[in-house]
């Protein structure tokens, strides 16, 4: 099925099981989860009583099953993503539901489920970890800027996978035109403190508060000695309200100095095409705008040696 098209608004219907968005609360995937039991090594779905992918061998459980997919995060090929099947067409160990590629090649180098302290910092805001989710719910800040080290920086790809939900906008401030608010993800190359944006690039969504159309914009960004430039840009068919859950990808390719930038709201998704860029990733970042967020996983790949 045709899912996407470059920078064109996609409805995705059916394509949300593909790419393993789940457009509820983290309770509510709890509550919905999968039936699944360990066996051997060998996940049995308690439904058909069928084998189904076995889970990676050696693998050494951690007790904590993020995406409550009945399969737990030390084993898990797509912990921030439910799959319970597992599925993992080119065996490389990364599930298909989150494979940043369809080569053999892809690795999970990071994965952060906030359910024990990590090395995100706060730099601008108020960003804490709390329940498993790492918040940012000051709206008195305009702007936030949370950071993480990289691992793996020479790695020749690197693709970042954001799972986050909405808990609060700032509402319309009386002369505000326009009224933005949004999330978005930084490949930070340097900088970046409690008064200033790094340079690198950001891979953002935004809701102008002060139009009457439904439509989220997303943005590519490059930002350089604090000059912004706009890469490439899309519109997503959905709005931005309080508990609205989605997803954001930032990719990089070191072979041909590209980035690419995918965000999925609702049962909505954009694409948006690779650009040429001047950056080396340093650290990851997370900015608000105006918004209130909760960061549900984030997870790293990379490629094997």
């Amino acid at each position: 099925m045709q899912c996407a098209s470059w920078g064109l608004v996609v409805a995705l219907g059916g394509c949300n099981a593909l790419f393993g968005l789940d457009p509820t609360t983290r309770a509510d995937r709890d509550a919905a989860m999968v039936d699944a039991a360990v066996v051997d090594a060998t996940v049995i779905d308690a439904a058909s009583d069928a084998p189904i992918d076995a889970i990676p061998p050696g693998c050494v459980p951690i007790g904590h099953d993020d995406d409550a997919d009945g399969v737990d995060d030390g084993c898990d090929n797509c912990p921030g993503l439910p799959n319970p099947q597992q599925g993992d067409s080119d065996s490389d160990t990364v599930g298909d539901a989150c494979d940043p590629s369809f080569a053999p090649d892809d690795d999970i180098i990071g994965f952060d489920s906030f359910a024990v302290p990590t090395s995100w910092a706060s730099v601008r805001g108020s960003w804490a970890r709390s329940d498993e989710t790492y918040d940012q719910f000051d709206l008195a800040a305009a702007t936030s800027l949370a950071r993480r080290p990289l691992v793996d920086l020479g790695a020749p790809e690197l693709t970042v996978d954001i799972t986050f939900s909405i808990t609060g906008t700032l509402p319309l401030a009386v002369g505000e035109n326009p009224g933005l608010r949004g999330l978005g993800v930084w490949f930070v190359a340097t900088g970046g403190s409690a008064g200033t944006d790094p340079d690198g690039y950001l891979c953002e969504i935004t809701a102008d508060l002060a139009s009457p159309s439904a439509f989220l914009r997303t943005d590519l960004t490059e930002r350089q000695q604090s000059n912004l430039k706009t890469i490439a840009s899309g519109t997503i068919i959905a709005g931005l309200p309080d508990g609205q859950t989605g997803r954001i990808r930032i990719a990089r390719s070191a072979t041909d100095n590209a980035r690419t930038c995918q965000i999925w709201i609702g049962t909505s998704m954009v694409l948006l095409p690779a650009a040429s860029t001047t950056f080396t990733t340093g650290s990851l970042g997370l900015r608000t705008l105006n918004t209130a967020v909760s960061i549900q996983s984030v997870t790293i790949y990379g490629k094997k040696p």
